[in-house]
């Protein structure tokens, strides 16, 4: 569980990122989940747009994500949710 001084700092980051994936008519397919998953392993935050054809709105999406990729909903602005998931540590040998 974030803090909210932790949510500001990973919102603030979040401003320079360009949106790179977007939900539209597919909604949320096993491939789109799974680019997600992806994404956030890869880069730890990401923002998702919600495409005007999409059938729901912002927040039904980011709780749908949050539940199945198990990451942690920083901002809903608009259409962009910004999505955090730390990487899993590796164990050092």
């Amino acid at each position: 569980m974030l803090s909210n001084k932790d949510r500001q700092e990973l919102f603030a980051l979040s401003n320079r990122f360009k949106t790179r994936y977007i939900i539209g008519k597919d909604n949320l397919d096993e491939k789109v989940l799974e680019m997600l998953d992806k994404a956030l392993l890869a880069n730890e935050l990401i923002k998702v747009s919600v495409n005007k054809n999409a059938s729901q709105e912002a927040d039904y999406f980011a709780t749908a994500i949050c539940a199945k990729l198990d990451c942690e909903l920083i901002k809903i602005i608009g259409k962009t949710i910004v999505l955090y998931r730390q990487k899993p540590q590796r164990n050092k040998k």
